[in-house]
């Protein structure tokens, strides 16, 4: 009996603005049409809610209410936000404070903020003037291809 042929692989592709920047994302597999689009509507999903959470000057974002706060405010976070800015904490650390994703001109620095868990910050007594830029970007990215079991769905 003769193997069935592979299914030949479909490729379906998006190009937003998001993070301050083009995204094209391509989905390419043997995944049916349906389960294709589904997968890049996530990613998008996944660019919007970071682009939402972590923009640094749009009215509402987490960076925004954390840079407004009173010294000692404890605000709530997106659990994203969280995650990078504990990571942009390690990365504080681990580069002897080389790495600060506060701009210049902030009065605080990474060091400054207190995270609580689950997924709070203390706002620090001097405005925390955060831009999570490239790493906000890169978290985007991973998310986007990767689902809840880490495999890649795009």
């Amino acid at each position: 009996m003769d193997a069935l042929p592979a299914a030949p692989a479909m490729s379906f592709q998006r190009v937003t603005v998001g993070l301050g920047t083009f995204v094209a994302i391509q989905a390419r597999g043997t995944l049916d049409a349906a389960a294709q689009v589904r997968a890049l509507d996530r990613a998008c999903e996944v660019f919007q809610t970071v682009e939402r959470v972590m923009h640094p000057t749009a009215e509402g974002s987490d960076l925004v209410r954390i840079a407004e706060a009173p010294g000692g405010a404890l605000l709530p976070v997106h659990p994203w936000t969280f995650e990078v800015l504990s990571l942009s904490q390690g990365l504080w650390q681990s580069s002897g404070g080389h790495f600060d994703p506060c701009i210049p001109e902030s009065p605080a620095s990474i060091s400054d903020l207190q995270l609580a868990r689950p997924t709070s910050v203390r706002a620090p007594p001097r405005p925390a003037l955060l831009d999570l830029g490239g790493i906000a970007k890169g978290f985007a990215i991973d998310r986007a291809v990767m689902n809840r079991d880490r495999k890649s769905v795009v």
